[in-house]
């Protein structure tokens, strides 16, 4: 359910930053960043909850919120309010962070370390 009101805030994060008049050069990062991080984010997605390769889907997260500070550093250039609404999704994505991390720790060794029983 937390995602809905994030994607939300981010949806219109963008919105801002599309509508900031900057130019295609200044929007460049800021847009390329924000296709990063959804793609990313859809990617871990499908490690940890397909895949079930708990181990490796921290390596994804890692890269996936890193891809969220970027975008948040980049939207702030154009559009500080633009940052600002899209930084719940920074504060969601670490506990998600320390949740997988948990989860993989819980695991190691065991079936639900990645690899599924027949």
């Amino acid at each position: 359910m937390m995602w809905i009101p994030l994607k939300v805030l981010q949806s219109v994060a963008l919105w801002l930053v599309w509508r900031s008049g900057a130019d295609q050069q200044q929007l460049a990062v800021p847009l390329s960043l924000f296709g990063l991080h959804l793609f990313l984010g859809n990617w871990w997605n499908v490690v940890f909850f397909v895949r079930h390769k708990l181990q490796e889907s921290l390596g994804w997260m890692g890269a996936f919120w890193a891809s969220i500070a970027a975008s948040i550093a980049a939207f702030w250039q154009v559009s500080p309010l633009a940052a600002l609404l899209f930084a719940p999704t920074q504060v969601w994505v670490t506990i998600a962070a320390k949740l997988n991390f948990d989860i993989a720790q819980l695991n190691k060794g065991s079936s639900g370390s990645g690899k599924k029983q027949a």
